[in-house]
């Protein structure tokens, strides 16, 4: 193992070395797991570089494990705190879809691009300008449905939106009442990007 410390500038760098040297010749260092041995010669190097005020003069074996328990709880909090935000972005996200819309019948289609923000978590949705938010009907692992999917920004009722969730298509369609059967407004495919939020609640 070598026993050099993180690469450091500046008047502290010699003192860190002789630090995590004298770390590394304690014998109550060498006879830890090699995998604890490992992670504490990362966390020493990690406080060598992010807080060298903690070892500012040489120290023995019980002071720098007492750097590497602090900089463990700072890892340990960053690593808490990235996750939670993680768990929480896989669900809120915006789509950017790219596809073709019918805008009247009998007539070629024509080129569409729309963004979508969902909110899985409290199950909204708005699309566009995104003056107002709406409720998303249904989520399962492959699709997420939306009724009325124009009602909410002034659009007609009976239309709806399909989203799926394992090929990033997007279909909008209209109902056809009575026959059971419907006809696409807008086809395409979303990618994923980063989440842009809903309008705030009023009161």
């Amino acid at each position: 193992m070598k026993s050099s410390a993180a690469t450091v500038q500046g008047p502290w760098a010699r003192l860190c070395t002789d630090a995590f040297a004298a770390t590394l010749r304690h014998p109550a260092f060498r006879h830890r797991a090699d995998v604890r041995r490992r992670i504490d010669v990362a966390i020493h190097k990690l406080a060598c570089a992010l807080k060298p005020e903690l070892v500012a003069h040489r120290s023995t074996y019980t002071r720098t494990g007492s750097v590497m328990r602090k900089v463990m709880t700072w890892v340990a909090a960053a690593v808490i705190l990235s996750a939670a935000g993680s768990a929480l972005a896989a669900n809120q996200y915006d789509l950017s879809c790219k596809g073709t819309e019918q805008k009247e019948t009998g007539k070629p289609a024509t080129p569409w691009a729309e963004t979508f923000r969902i909110d899985l978590d409290a199950k909204r949705w708005c699309r566009g300008d995104c003056r107002t938010a709406a409720l998303i009907d249904s989520v399962t692992t492959d699709e997420i449905g939306i009724a009325n999917s124009r009602a909410a920004s002034g659009g007609p009722a009976g239309t709806a939106l399909s989203f799926s969730r394992t090929t990033g298509e997007v279909r909008e369609y209209m109902n056809a009442g009575w026959s059971g059967s419907s006809f696409d407004i807008a086809t395409g495919k979303c990618t994923r990007e980063l989440f842009s939020g809903l309008p705030g609640a009023k009161f």
